[in-house]
């Protein structure tokens, strides 16, 4: 998770310096007992607890983006983000301090 999160733009096997750490990414991700959930609820704690560190102003910023996936057709579960373009909207709202700083994903 710690190779995905250096350059989250790129694939898995783009974020991977070796054939062997993309497969091993692979493998966690398609793991029964890897929980997605989990790792969401364990994420946002985490932010949680930086924004009570902070003590001060902390912004929750959103925006909405539409992923086109008009190449991925055998992609299962997704709808249309627009007219005839296939993908997803994503809604995401972060928090951020009034200096810049990332603290992390809320929603």
């Amino acid at each position: 998770m710690k190779t995905l999160s250096k350059s989250p733009e790129k694939s898995i096997y783009g974020s991977s310096e070796k054939r062997s750490e993309a497969k091993a990414i692979y493998r966690l991700l398609g793991n029964e007992s890897f929980n997605l959930e989990e790792v969401k609820r364990s994420h946002k704690a985490s932010t949680i607890k930086r924004i009570k560190d902070i003590g001060g102003v902390v912004l929750a910023v959103q925006d909405t983006s539409s992923i086109n996936y008009n190449g991925h057709k055998k992609t299962k579960n997704l709808g249309y983000c627009c007219d005839n373009v296939l993908g997803i909207n994503l809604h995401t709202c972060l928090a951020v301090t009034p200096d810049g700083i990332v603290l992390g994903v809320l929603e």
